[in-house]
């Protein structure tokens, strides 16, 4: 029991052990609530899987205070590895409920210079590029994405190979720790005027990772 000792599981204990992580798992839900994740599923899932956090941060802490951080890992890696393994675990669910419930998909279609908003993004399409290579020809399309005042450049490209007669797409990706932003190039005018991109944002990406390499 991650709670109570083995065997000590008494009910007046129990709400004492969970007191304190309630009442600190409030704060996540309350952040989350404030950054625009207002989904109830998915701040009850925050709320519990915090309380299941700080019951075992508190109980590594309480132990750890007394017989020392690393110590305690050594000697009993099986209760407090497994902490570490469903940290990581609570992670991963956590990321995932965030990505698959505000995950946008959208196309977008821009006459050169011109501006739409997906999601907290603003893309700006800044025309077309060509590269020929010795083993294919590749058609790019640039589009500027911007979103709190910073400034990324986004080049998903088109591959023309020689021995194939539909193109093969390569989509630009930019990801940081608050989600990723997918672009592809659908099609485009032949004067480079015009082009259509399927954009995704999936937030939380990259803690699904983090949280998989730790479990």
């Amino acid at each position: 029991s991650f709670v109570t000792p083995w065997g000590n599981g008494k009910g007046e204990r129990i709400f004492s052990s969970l007191r304190l992580p309630a009442i600190c798992s409030l704060l996540p839900a309350l952040l989350a609530g404030v950054a625009g994740f207002t989904h109830p599923l998915v701040l009850i899932l925050l709320y519990l899987s915090s309380v299941a956090f700080f019951v075992m941060a508190f109980e590594w802490g309480r132990v750890g205070r007394h017989l020392g951080y690393i110590r305690i890992l050594r000697e009993n890696p099986r209760r407090y590895g497994g902490f570490i393994a469903h940290a990581g675990a609570l992670m991963v669910i956590v990321a995932v409920a965030l990505s698959a419930t505000y995950e946008t998909d959208q196309e977008v279609t821009l006459n050169k210079g011109e501006s739409e908003r997906v999601s907290d993004w603003r893309l700006t399409f800044d025309g077309m590029r060509t590269n020929e290579t010795p083993q294919r020809y590749e058609i790019k399309g640039v589009l500027l994405a911007e979103r709190k005042g910073s400034m990324e450049t986004l080049i998903p490209q088109m591959n023309y190979y020689p021995n194939s007669r539909e193109p093969i797409g390569t989509p630009a990706i930019h990801s940081t720790l608050t989600g990723d932003l997918y672009v592809t190039l659908i099609s485009f005018e032949e004067d480079g005027e015009k082009a259509s991109f399927r954009v995704l944002t999936m937030p939380a990406v990259v803690w699904i990772w983090i949280g998989g390499g730790i479990v």
